[in-house]
């Protein structure tokens, strides 16, 4: 089955069914009678860290004569969010990539399995699969019966947690695969049917919230010494960032209405490592001009954030007199 991207919204997902349909016709083979079915992963084609993604696996019922007329049941769906690797449908050794991403639901939204919730299991902690096991039987009527009554459409909901530690090679950077795999049986024929789809999804850097705070950050005597205190904020549930902050110090000469703007300022001390998604600057006293100092915060970015700066004439400023 040919992978189809689509956008990262539920409607993305619902609309797809229409292309689907024509692809799993198209793809219907007619060579030997058996049990078949197809699995398509509906994967949007890029995502940053911390975004909640919206993804799906289309399951459907392709049985050949004289098989296209028993109804099948849905055995085992597992999926892997993140592999280096789409050339089995199981991620082996050396294409493991764990912990990429978090599967938090799993419901089915169109065809048979419409409103049934999936219970998702604890992530192999080698390869990243997760086994979905619907709450209730899914069932696939005979593969000569209406779309709708074949198929099955799961959508699941995931967090980007990090950029992929081991991408896949020769593609954009931070570029994965994500592989389904599904097993459906008929209670009276066998053997049953497997089936299996990969689908890609690239990566980008995250971006993080920063805040930071002059202490004092009120009025104080000409040359007093003052620090500036950074927190850096991510998503929930994303991988916490790493990495360093600057810290920059504006004399009352380069302070304007919005505080400390990029390139004005002088670096205060060294690059500070994140403690806790904190950082304190080296303290200064280079306060002994009179008048409105304010500071901006940097923080360098990691393998997975992109840099960014902050800066505010209010949380971020102190006069000095």
């Amino acid at each position: 089955m040919r992978n189809i991207h689509v956008g990262s919204s539920g409607y993305g997902i619902r609309s797809a069914l229409v292309i689907l349909l024509a692809v799993v016709l198209l793809d219907v083979s007619p060579a030997a009678a058996k049990l078949a079915a197809s699995d398509t992963p509906i994967w949007p084609p890029d995502a940053k860290v911390g975004d909640l993604i919206t993804a799906g696996v289309l399951i459907v019922n392709q049985s050949t004569p004289p098989n296209d007329t028993e109804a099948l049941q849905l055995a085992s769906l597992h999926v892997t969010p993140a592999c280096a690797s789409g050339t089995s449908p199981v991620c082996l050794n050396p294409n493991p990539d764990p912990g990429i991403f978090k599967v938090l639901s799993a419901v089915g939204d169109a065809g048979t399995c419409a409103g049934v919730v999936f219970t998702i299991d604890i992530p192999n902690p080698v390869t990243g699969e997760v086994e979905l096991t619907p709450v209730t039987p899914v069932s696939f009527g005979p593969s000569t019966g209406p779309f709708l009554s074949r198929s099955c459409l799961i959508l699941l909901l995931l967090r980007v947690f990090a950029v992929p530690a081991n991408p896949v090679s020769g593609a954009p950077d931070f570029t994965t695969t994500a592989l389904t795999r599904a097993v459906l049986f008929a209670p009276i024929s066998g053997p049953p049917a497997t089936a299996s789809g990969t689908a890609l999804i690239t990566i980008e850097k995250g971006d993080v919230a920063l805040t930071s705070t002059s202490n004092p950050n009120n009025n104080v005597p000409a040359g007093s010494m003052v620090t500036d205190i950074a927190a850096v904020t991510k998503a929930p549930g994303a991988i916490a960032p790493s990495g360093f902050v600057r810290f920059i110090l504006c004399q009352p000469t380069d302070v304007t209405a919005t505080g400390c703007p990029s390139p004005a300022g002088a670096k205060v001390g060294t690059d500070i490592p994140l403690v806790n998604k904190s950082a304190t600057s080296n303290p200064t006293t280079n306060t002994t001009t009179l008048g409105k100092y304010c500071w901006r915060a940097r923080y360098l970015g990691d393998h997975n954030y992109n840099p960014t700066n902050h800066t505010n004439s209010t949380t971020e400023c102190f006069m000095a007199q």
